[in-house]
């Protein structure tokens, strides 16, 4: 069996290094900015649709505190991503 951290920032940092973790935080920390960004020029149910996203977003980062990262799981994360990051592009 291959070691592996029960945590994604954790097995980055074991597995690719530093840079890999401050490459990945620094995406995640981007994309909270992003989400509150939205939040804040968005109104009615592009407003809903943000916040609807957005806490899909923050529990998919909080499970990835406590679960590795699976091609299956890892899916939701960056389809989340673009999802906000779709509707910020029509609302900034």
């Amino acid at each position: 069996a291959l070691p592996i951290s029960h945590n994604v920032p954790l097995q980055l940092l074991s597995t690719a290094g530093l840079f890999a973790l401050i490459s990945y935080l620094t995406i995640i920390f981007y994309i909270s900015k992003r989400g509150l960004v939205a939040y804040r020029n968005s109104s009615g149910s592009d407003r809903k649709f943000i916040v609807a996203v957005y806490a899909a977003w923050v529990t998919f980062q909080l499970q990835s505190l406590f679960s590795i990262d699976f091609i299956g799981v890892a899916i939701w994360g960056w389809s989340l991503i673009k999802t906000q990051q779709s509707k910020n592009a029509n609302t900034i």
